[in-house]
């Protein structure tokens, strides 16, 4: 698994003549990309169902045997994951799938109002054997929720990639 980080950058940018404050050119984004040993249908489908989903989605923090909840309709989602000392993960919104080689979605972590609302794209690229995933995430607003994000999906990615590993 390959994964290029992007961290935000300053760029003064001045608004009025007295306004120096820097501003952030960037939110933090996560980049990353990984090859599976899985045909790109089979992929989708790992992807995109929630009983597969539940087993390669890794919470920062849990252990493998905790408990996630995945829950789908035709055009929104809901991951709930719940730990042994009742701490809980939430994480909702919706997404849009495209000839199922791209999938793009919101994503709210956390129940509150004021939750941060970034935004997700997959690409998977390949046919065959081998099938490359490109994950994009952009939009997180601190770099506690960039840690938290990257732990997530490099996480979530390596269980996936190793789910469809030869034997």
């Amino acid at each position: 698994m390959t994964a290029n980080v992007l961290t935000p950058q300053r760029s003064p940018i001045s608004g009025s003549q007295g306004d120096r404050r820097p501003r952030f050119a960037a939110p933090w984004n996560i980049a990353m990309s990984v090859s599976v040993n899985a045909e790109r249908h089979r992929l989708f489908q790992a992807l995109t169902l929630p009983e597969y989903m539940e087993a390669w989605m890794r919470i920062p923090g849990f252990r493998d045997n905790e408990q996630i909840a995945v829950t789908c309709t035709s055009e929104s989602y809901r991951i709930l994951a719940s730990d042994s000392h009742g701490m809980q993960v939430s994480i909702a919104g919706v997404y849009r799938v495209s000839r199922r080689g791209k999938m793009i979605f919101t994503w709210k972590k956390g129940p509150a109002p004021n939750a941060g609302l970034s935004l997700v794209t997959i690409r998977l690229i390949g046919d065959f054997a081998r099938t490359t995933l490109l994950l994009s995430h952009g939009g997180l607003l601190s770099k506690t929720e960039y840690n938290w994000h990257r732990a997530f999906w490099e996480g979530s990615l390596g269980r996936l990639q190793s789910l469809f590993q030869s034997h």
